[in-house]
């Protein structure tokens, strides 16, 4: 079940899905600010998100991103 915070969040995220395209969501994996990649993008699913590989990440932002993935 989602909170109304994040039905708000989807429904911006549907928005700009069909005003914007194409779109894509960058997410930094920082502490406490990686929520959004764990909402349920499926319901826009022509949103790309993505995050950039430093070479410097350590293994719990790689094992995190493999979970979000999924």
């Amino acid at each position: 079940m989602h909170t109304e915070q994040t039905q708000n969040v989807i429904g911006l995220l549907k928005q700009i899905e069909t005003d914007h395209r194409p779109s894509a969501f960058a997410c930094s994996f920082r502490p406490g600010r990686y929520g959004p990649p764990r909402l349920d993008f499926k319901a826009c699913a022509k949103i790309e998100v993505f995050t950039l590989d430093t070479g410097r990440l350590p293994d719990e932002t790689h094992a995190l991103l493999d979970e979000a993935r999924e």
